[in-house]
């Protein structure tokens, strides 16, 4: 039997061989065994590294799929190439700065063949001065750097519009007619266009027109003061030449803390805080002298409330001031404050203005002291004009002789210099 047995084996395995070799399909054991390891190769391949990528740069985080082959884990994948614009993710996100830069090189080129211009190929065109600075005073400021028609070549000036030439500050005229202009000459200045004084505000009060004999008066140094007498309410003015800067005399004006020196009917004066101007004063607190003087100056807004005592009766006299810089002329009103009116003074105000160059005088300023003042019933008429002839003197006598002393002081301390 086991004979038998060994027999039909020997028989089986030889058909099988027979069978193998008769298959086109049947390959050998060795050959068969490295076709099977190339297509394991070929779908580990088909493994997938999904990234995330915030414009261009890839997270800490991977994540690996298998889509068909052996996997491929973490360590085996040291590297791979972070393309932004992988499998087209980024160009399809509407937040991408690809899709951005896109869209903004489409409307540069829209407006390149609408135009006919590529950005930054044409320079701007020349413009004259004059537009220039109406431009500036329409815009509020400047726009682009303006040339304002100067070249620049070698480290020198050139100006086309007049030929000149300037050089280490000195100026060269060349063969040309026309004459140099300081910018205070441009046709802006002159009128040609508006100016920029024509888009300020006008002054807030008017100013009284002088005769010529009026002007005559203040040529040979003298005042000029005009009162009406209007019965309970009266209104006058005090207009002064002084050969000074403006600048001097505000900073006279603006100098509170020397009032009782300068001033003879001031004997004393406080000055308090500004929070709440529709309140009197005894509702403020005082401040040391000098508490905001680093403001008070030429040019620079400021509101200031002090209380002056007056005369030998000693009369304690509050007043709110409001200096106001204007291309027009500098002002400054001043009015009573609201804890001083009573039954006898029911208000008062005036205003301190300046007029640079009046009439063409050069090195002089004009100074207008415009004053109103309102009493009661109670009192006889002539006693408002009694008060604005007395008054309004002595508000004024003051300023000249001390700017005039002021201007000299400076002129010598800047020889000294």
């Amino acid at each position: 039997m086991a004979s038998e047995s060994r027999i039909s084996n020997m028989q089986r395995d030889g058909t099988m061989k027979k069978r193998r070799r008769s298959s086109p399909t049947s390959l050998p054991y060795p050959v068969s065994n490295l076709f099977i390891l190339i297509l394991l190769m070929a779908f580990s391949e088909t493994c997938v590294r999904f990234e995330h990528h915030v414009d261009g740069f890839v997270g800490s985080q991977s994540l690996y799929y298998n889509t068909g082959g052996s996997i491929i884990y973490r360590p085996q994948c040291t590297q791979l190439a972070a393309d932004p614009n992988k499998y087209g993710e980024d160009a399809e996100r509407s937040g991408s700065r690809f899709k951005v830069r896109k869209r903004v090189k489409a409307v540069l080129e829209k407006a390149r063949i609408r135009t006919g211009v590529k950005n930054g190929s044409v320079p701007p065109p020349q413009r004259s001065a004059s537009t220039v600075v109406a431009e500036a005073a329409a815009l509020g400021g400047l726009g682009d750097d303006e040339e304002l028609g100067l070249l620049k070549t070698n480290g020198v000036t050139k100006n086309e519009q007049q030929n000149e030439i300037v050089t280490n500050g000195k100026s060269l005229q060349t063969s040309s007619n026309s004459v140099s202009r300081k910018p205070k000459d441009f046709d802006v200045i002159r009128g040609d266009v508006p100016s920029a004084a024509d888009f300020c505000e006008p002054l807030p009060f008017e100013l009284p027109k002088l005769t010529v004999e009026q002007k005559i008066k203040l040529v040979n140094g003298k005042r000029i003061q005009e009162q009406s007498r209007m019965g309970r309410e009266g209104s006058g003015y005090v207009v002064l030449d002084i050969e000074a800067a403006p600048y001097v005399i505000w900073e006279c004006l603006l100098d509170f803390e020397s009032y009782p020196e300068l001033i003879p009917t001031v004997r004393a004066m406080q000055l308090y805080t500004s929070t709440k101007l529709n309140t009197g004063f005894v509702n403020e607190k005082p401040v040391l002298p000098g508490t905001g003087r680093e403001t008070r100056h030429y040019g620079t807004p400021s509101i200031t409330r002090a209380s002056f005592i007056l005369s030998k009766f000693r009369l304690n006299i509050a007043a709110i001031h409001k200096y106001t810089p204007h291309p027009n002329g500098d002002y400054m009103e001043f009015t009573l404050d609201p804890s001083c009116t009573n039954v006898v003074l029911k208000g008062a105000k005036g205003t301190w203005y300046t007029e640079e160059n009046p009439d063409g005088r050069k090195g002089f300023t004009r100074v207008y002291l415009l004053a109103s003042l309102q009493i009661s019933r109670a009192l006889p008429k002539f006693i408002v004009d009694y008060a604005a002839e007395r008054a309004m003197p002595r508000a004024t006598n003051w300023l000249k002789p001390e700017v005039e002393a002021l201007k000299e002081f400076w002129l010598t301390d800047d020889d000294g210099q």
